[in-house]
C-alpha cells in the first residue's frame, strides 16, 4: 500500500525461533522496501495480549510509522484501543495489521487485517516430524515452510499524505 514506516511488535525476552524469524523477514523487507530500518520502529514486548498493545502505543508512536504490524490479532486490538485514546484513527491516521486471523479479526467493526496462519497444516506438520523423531532419535532436523494467506480488511489503507 506505499507505506515506508512499518512500526512492528516481537515478544522480547526470552528466544523465540519465530520472533527471530519474523524480525529477519521484517530487516529484509524495510530494506528492500523502505530504503533501511530504524531500531526505533521495532518494539519489544513481554506480552501479546490486549493491556500490553495498550501500553505499547507510546512507544510505537515515538517512531512516527505509518502502519503498525502486531505479533497477533490480540495484540492488535490492544494497540487500536489505544491508538482511540490518542485520539487517532485506524485505518485513516495509521494502518493496522496482525499475525493470526482469529475469528476476532473478521467481527463487525474489528475487521483487521491479518495475515491467516495455516494452523491445521502446522499442527499436521508438527505431528509427523515428532513422530519421525520418535521413531528415529538421530534424524535431521527439517525446516517446513507453509503458505500464508492475507486477509486485507479495513484496518489497512494507503499511507496519507506528509503535510
Amino acid at each position: 500500500m506505499g507505506h515506508r514506516r512499518i512500526a512492528i511488535t516481537l515478544m522480547g525476552g526470552r528466544t523465540s525461533t519465530s520472533a527471530e524469524e519474523r524480525l529477519e523477514t521484517y530487516r529484509g523487507f524495510m530494506e528492500r522496501q523502505a530504503g533501511g530500518l530504524e531500531e526505533g520502529l521495532i518494539v519489544r514486548l513481554a506480552r501479546a495480549d490486549l493491556e500490553s498493545g495498550r501500553a505499547a502505543v507510546p512507544a510505537l508512536l515515538a517512531a512516527r510509522p505509518t502502519a503498525i504490524a502486531a505479533s497477533n490479532d490480540l495484540l492488535a486490538l490492544g494497540i487500536r484501543e489505544g491508538l482511540h485514546a490518542a485520539g487517532l484513527r485506524v485505518p485513516e491516521d495509521l494502518s493496522l495489521l496482525a499475525v493470526d486471523d482469529t475469528y476476532l479479526s473478521a467481527l463487525p467493526g474489528v475487521e483487521l487485517t491479518s495475515l491467516e496462519l495455516p494452523k491445521r497444516q502446522i499442527g499436521e506438520a508438527a505431528a509427523r516430524l515428532i513422530l519421525e523423531r520418535i521413531a528415529e532419535p538421530g534424524r535431521a532436523c527439517e525446516s517446513i515452510v507453509l503458505p500464508a494467506r492475507l486477509a486485507v480488511r479495513r484496518s489497512t489503507a494507503p499511507p496519507r499524505p506528509a503535510g
